[in-house]
């Protein structure tokens, strides 16, 4: 899989332009000085009133021109600015400021981030505006691309990028960067210090969304900049309301979209041009089982401002409303999803008579071949308060484990928590401060691993041709014995070996967590070994694999070709929800119900099987991301989880 990967690091100058395309007329519509903080307010300049809020301790030092705002990278300190209708569905306009970097790469909330400059909306829910000067890239360090990223339209997966040239980046110097979008030209333009980096296709229609608009960090969580922004302006050239994107927004008649099998469940669909609503038109709507099998197509009418829709499940499942309405000559999309009955979704096939067996056989090998433990400090990473060391561990046929080891300062002894990859091919970092090993600051043994048999730190451009990874992820399944999975599940337990056998573990707490793909490793580890306490899965994959064969909805990676039985039974093997089966420690699953990537009802599948103490955070309208509500409610649930082990254990 790639990632955005620099080629080159030549600076390419252009002549600048303009703010706005030739013959249009931009105005001031937002200006964000640090001069103008005041009692926790940074006032608008412009004069039109979308003053910003300070959240957290924003501090104060010299900017490029009188003082600039500080962000530490990692106390969750932002600007707010709340919805404007000023601000709102820009199509044509720009965002320029001047920023200077202390550290590079974001501290907060992931290893693989990215410094925000300005944010707004969920990269799941189209549109959304997500900028990075600075976007790291090939050594994380000095390289990298004045991006942005747009979001996809609801239930999408990830994103997509726009960037810059490559470009070199230096700390504590002062860069002027500068975004210019224009939807009629499907074009977007990157400047630096006023000469053009780039300039690329827009690959959809646009606009700056609604919503609130944070300065500094994505979100109000995550993807912090650590460093100094100043002179935050926003132009935009005002249009007809004909002229901007159609937005659709489609609700369930229940704010929670549940509903006993049988009911009628009614979507809504509302469709705007900026704050002008469409009173007539026609929407063609899908109805389907989560994606999979089809249910009933029409067309529906806007009538009172909205159009209606209506349908129902017999049985447990998740109906999916996909709707499309023909915006020129552009066609609009939303999803909707209503649930019926979530906790009685069942499986779409049996375990294989055999699996227990198989996988117990898997263990043995892997039991026979010693740990064989490197571990090497890593001066680079370490703190005072956590030592960093690269590990490798001895896997099945001569492979490795590579990942991050966190060691808290202290005798110890300590809980595990151990993070399992999402999907791809990448490094991971060991920064204590990054997504990997971050609870190590906290008192824990911190791991983190990638599922490869390379090591977790080389050059970004090596990783895609390392002849170890060609068959990933869907490689390997004319049998069970070569898929390439097999080695990757065994890995993670390997983790769990090393992590058990050290001398500072409590003897209490392993504790798994992931997203996406790493989700699905936490479900499949626990069901592989007793010793994990507890799992936190975030819109896990790899459950349900052959679901297709069955009308069903499969989740990501989709294993098994279509109609390919012998795929199919050797899938079975590699299926979460038969490792959920065997899952007795507590567990916390996130899910997006209009997830496209991890349908839901492959996620229920796997959850409903499961035979601990569990719980489900149901997300209505939210696609394939660990959004920041599960990672607030996980962090506290893992810490009532180590509490309540310790309690058990003291009695």
């Amino acid at each position: 899989m790639k990632i955005f990967i620099c080629t080159t690091v030549a600076l390419l100058l252009l002549p600048a332009i303009p703010h706005a395309a030739a013959g249009s007329e931009e105005k001031l519509l937002a200006w964000w000085s640090m001069d103008a903080i005041s009692n926790g307010i940074v006032a608008d300049k412009s004069g039109n009133g979308n003053d910003a809020v300070v959240v957290g301790k924003v501090g104060l030092n010299p900017g490029k021109e009188g003082q600039a705002a500080y962000f530490d990278g990692k106390s969750g300190n932002y600007l707010l600015i709340r919805p404007s209708r000023a601000l709102d569905d820009l199509v044509e306009f720009s965002i320029e400021a001047w920023v200077c970097y202390e550290n590079l790469f974001a501290l907060a909330g992931g290893a693989d981030n990215y410094p925000t400059l300005i944010n707004r909306g969920s990269y799941t829910n189209y549109p959304a505006l997500w900028l990075f000067p600075g976007f790291h890239s090939k050594n994380r360090s000095s390289y990298g691309r004045w991006c942005n990223w747009i979001g996809t339209r609801p239930g999408g997966a990830g994103v997509q990028g726009i960037y810059s040239a490559p470009l070199i980046w230096e700390k504590q110097k002062w860069y002027k960067v500068r975004t210019v979008v224009s939807v009629k030209e499907g074009i977007m333009r990157f400047f630096r210090d006023d000469a053009k980096v780039g300039e690329e296709k827009i690959p959809f229609d646009y606009s700056f969304g609604r919503g609130n608009i944070f300065i500094g960090a994505y979100q109000g969580g995550g993807y912090e900049m650590q460093g100094w922004i100043d002179e935050v302006k926003i132009h935009a050239t005002i249009l007809p309301a004909e002229a901007y994107p159609a937005i659709l927004t489609i609700m369930t008649d229940r704010t929670n979209s549940m509903y006993k099998s049988g009911e009628q469940a009614g979507f809504s669909v509302s469709i705007k041009r900026r704050d002008v609503v469409i009173t007539n038109g026609i929407l063609d709507y899908t109805l389907t089982l989560d994606g999979a099998r089809k249910i009933s197509e029409g067309k529906a009418g806007i009538k009172d401002r909205s159009a209606k829709i209506s349908g129902t499940l017999a049985e447990p499942g998740i109906l999916r409303c996909a709707v499309k309405y023909q915006d020129g000559k552009n066609a609009r999309t939303a999803l909707a999803a209503a649930v019926f009955d979530p906790e009685k979704i069942k499986p779409s096939s049996e375990e294989p008579e055999d699996f227990a067996r198989f996988w117990e056989g898997r263990k043995a090998e892997l039991a026979k071949t010693p740990i064989d433990a490197v571990l090497v400090k890593s001066e680079k990473y370490s703190t005072p308060k956590v030592s960093v060391y690269k590990v490798r561990l001895a896997n099945v046929g001569g492979t490795h484990v590579y990942g991050w080891l966190g060691v808290p300062a202290g005798p110890g002894p300590f809980p595990v928590i151990l993070t399992l990859p999402w999907a791809g091919v990448y490094p991971i970092e060991g920064n204590p401060d990054g997504y990997w090993i971050r609870h190590a600051k906290d008192g824990y043994l911190a791991m983190g691993i990638i599922i490869h048999d390379c090591e977790p730190d080389l050059p970004e451009d090596v990783y895609d041709e390392l002849p170890q990874v060609s068959g990933y992820p869907s490689g390997g399944m004319e049998s069970r014995d070569t898929c390439y999975f097999l080695r990757a599940f065994l890995g993670c337990v390997r983790a769990v070996d090393y992590l058990a056998a050290r001398p500072d573990w409590d003897k209490k707490n392993i504790i798994l967590r992931g997203s996406s793909q790493g989700g699905g490793l936490s479900i499949v580890t626990a069901g592989l070994d007793r010793r994990v306490t507890a799992v936190a899965a975030a819109v896990p994959a790899l459950c349900e694999h052959g679901g297709d064969f069955y009308g069903r909805p499969r989740g990501w990676p989709g294993l098994v070709p279509s109609g390919n039985e012998k795929a199919r039974n050797v899938s079975a093997y590699f299926d979460a929800v038969n490792f959920a089966r065997h899952i007795r420690c507590p567990v916390f699953v996130s899910v997006g119900l209009i997830d496209t990537t991890c349908p839901p009802m492959t996620v229920y599948s796997a959850f409903n099987v499961m035979q601990g103490r569990k719980r489900m955070l149901p997300q209505p309208l939210t696609g394939h991301v660990q959004t920041k509500e599960h990672n607030e409610i996980s962090e506290r649930w893992i810490a009532e989880q180590v509490l309540g082990n310790s309690k058990v254990n003291a009695n």
